[in-house]
């Protein structure tokens, strides 16, 4: 028969294994991500990238700093995150696998 410290034990390690399990990338952590997010903000969000891109620096024509961009993605199934940051913060977001956030669909004009 297990002792009562061996059962705790045992109910501790599901629990901690249990909510490891749980992704962070979804449609409505997508959705928390918002323009003027640090890194840091988005990765406690999302979790940490799959992959990163940077480009930079480059110039703008109304700045007087080059700006580093970044381009971080995440992916779970048919889901793909993508955030761009320019020097740090969130200037952009796009998905893929979220219907809400397809491309518009043209459809024919009836006359």
């Amino acid at each position: 028969m297990r002792s009562a410290l061996q059962n705790t034990s045992i109910v501790s390690l599901f629990l901690l294994l249990l909510a490891g399990c749980g992704s962070k990338i979804t449609d409505a952590n997508y959705y928390r991500v918002q323009h003027g997010m640090t890194e840091k903000e988005v990765e406690d969000v999302l979790g940490p990238a799959h992959s990163e891109t940077v480009e930079g620096p480059t110039s703008r024509p109304a700045a007087t700093q080059p700006v580093t961009t970044k381009v971080k993605t995440w992916t779970r199934g048919e889901l793909t995150i993508r955030v761009v940051f320019e020097d740090g913060v969130v200037v952009r977001r796009s998905a893929d696998g979220i219907p809400a956030e397809a491309a518009p669909v043209s459809r024919p004009v009836r006359t």
